[in-house]
């Protein structure tokens, strides 16, 4: 059995996954919609806690939250961190939804956002794109 490409493609996954986030200026993310709507972030947090998941094990939850503006108005922009789900459930909002753990603001800290990412539902649906980084 030939295994020199898994060990290859096994190699490149790591150098990937050591990657440093994309550097950013301003250091809280600044996205815009696809309708024209700018986002900027002036803080950011990461509650986790313990729940009981479906399957009856107690597990570790998390929700990576930015607080900022929106065209003069506070916003909210949050992916929860469910653990065997796929991906993050982005959401963007004017209200923050109770989260069930305190809130720690940091004014910087690594975030990777991706490029863009689609918000499903709620008042400020639609795709969103990184503006303010660079690989």
């Amino acid at each position: 059995m030939h295994t020199t490409p898994v060990l290859s493609l096994a190699a490149l996954a790591l150098l990937v996954a050591a990657a440093p986030a994309a550097a950013c200026n301003p250091a809280m993310p600044v996205i815009r919609s696809d309708r024209g709507l700018v986002f900027s972030a002036e803080a950011f947090a990461h509650p986790t806690w313990r729940q009981r998941s479906a399957d009856g094990r107690m597990r570790t939850f998390g929700r990576q939250i930015w607080r900022g503006r929106i065209g003069g108005r506070s916003a909210y922009l949050t992916f929860d961190e469910i653990p065997g789900t796929s991906g993050p459930n982005h959401y963007l909002a004017h209200r923050l939804d109770r989260v069930p753990a305190p809130l720690r603001w940091e004014r910087a800290g690594r975030y990777d956002l991706g490029e863009s990412f689609i918000i499903r539902g709620g008042p400020l649906d639609g795709v969103w794109t990184v503006t303010n980084c660079r690989p």
